[in-house]
């Protein structure tokens, strides 16, 4: 069995965490992540486990850009608590039109082009209450 762990640090300008996955006693790189996430459904639970078992009622997810540049850096990724998003319902309309084809999950790209959305769809089980991450 692989040795995971991720060390936490407190945001000091928002109230949250960086967490920076470890792989034994190694900072994991964005390369790493990425082929865990491919290929480990053991480093999926725990990587989503971390998010699910945040102190927040609702929280973000952030990540940078991976890029050729910083693909064999250290990957890191926040936590910040959102209490405003706690009990909101989700409003799915803005994305209907990538709502075809009964999948749960869909992904495309947001207006600017520089980022991947992943929205679960009215088909996913819980659709109705994944207002935010945490839900999610």
């Amino acid at each position: 069995m692989t040795d995971w762990s991720f060390a936490e640090t407190a945001l000091t300008t928002a109230s949250g965490v960086e967490l920076v996955p470890h792989e034994g006693d190694r900072p994991m790189t964005y390369l790493d992540v990425l082929d865990r996430w491919r290929g480990s459904h053991g480093f999926r639970q725990a990587f989503s486990g971390v998010i699910a078992d945040s102190p927040y009622a609702a929280c973000f997810w952030e990540v940078r850009p991976v890029t050729r540049a910083n693909a064999t850096q250290p990957f890191a990724f926040v936590i910040v608590d959102s209490p405003a998003l706690a009990g909101v319902r989700p409003n799915g309309r803005p994305f209907a039109s990538y709502f075809s084809g009964g999948q749960p999950v869909v992904t495309f790209d947001n207006l600017g082009g520089d980022a991947t959305l992943v929205v679960p769809t009215p088909a996913a089980e819980g659709a109705d209450r994944f207002a935010h991450l945490a839900d999610f």
